[in-house]
């Protein structure tokens, strides 16, 4: 689908108009010939598979298909103010999107959309482990809310039947605890 892209940001004008994750509102992939061609009514809503941050270009690589406009080829998805980059990674940079954490924010909060609270601690790790964050201890203040969801049902239901509300200190140190665990299985690894 993404080379389709490319071919059909080359054949039409009007395409170029488009990110590759808003194609779908305007474009169609043929059952038949596996092409893109123009809707004829309606839209549909499209979306990117997940690439996990530490697929490294993978990742980047998306990054720039959320905001790059009519590429024609994958030189034109690293082009930025006439200059061709020589990774995704270094593209990323130049427009601004590695200047901070904001590439590791925005990731989490696009996983956070469909991912349970687990998934979201093992994201976490993952990001701290294997990916150039600047300031974890920012990154953890942002999210960590979404990542506590299952152990706040723990506790309730722990509780049951009295009417339990942990207080926002406890499910901190309980995640804390949960994060630590989960690095600790990791290093084993």
């Amino acid at each position: 689908m993404l080379t389709e892209w490319l071919n059909t940001n080359e054949k039409y004008e009007e395409a170029r108009e488009l990110t590759y994750c808003e194609f779908p509102k305007k474009m169609v992939m043929g059952q038949k010939n596996k092409s893109w061609k123009k809707r004829q009514h309606g839209f549909k809503i499209g979306r990117l598979y997940y690439v996990n941050p530490t697929e490294g270009e993978r990742f980047y690589l998306r990054m720039l298909l959320m905001i790059v406009k009519g590429a024609k080829n994958y030189e034109e998805i690293r082009t930025y103010n006439g200059i061709i980059y020589q990774t995704f990674k270094e593209a990323c940079a130049a427009r601004g999107l590695l200047s901070d954490d904001k590439e590791w924010y925005n990731t989490f909060q696009e996983a956070s959309t469909w991912a349970t609270s687990p998934q979201l601690r093992n994201l976490f790790v993952i990001m701290l482990t294997y990916c150039e964050i600047k300031n974890e201890r920012d990154i953890f203040n942002m999210v960590w809310h979404k990542m506590v969801d299952g152990i706040e049902k723990q506790l309730v239901l722990k509780y049951y039947p009295y009417k339990y509300t942990p207080s926002e200190q406890e499910l901190h140190e309980i995640l804390l605890e949960e994060l630590d665990n989960i690095l600790l299985r990791t290093d084993s690894k």
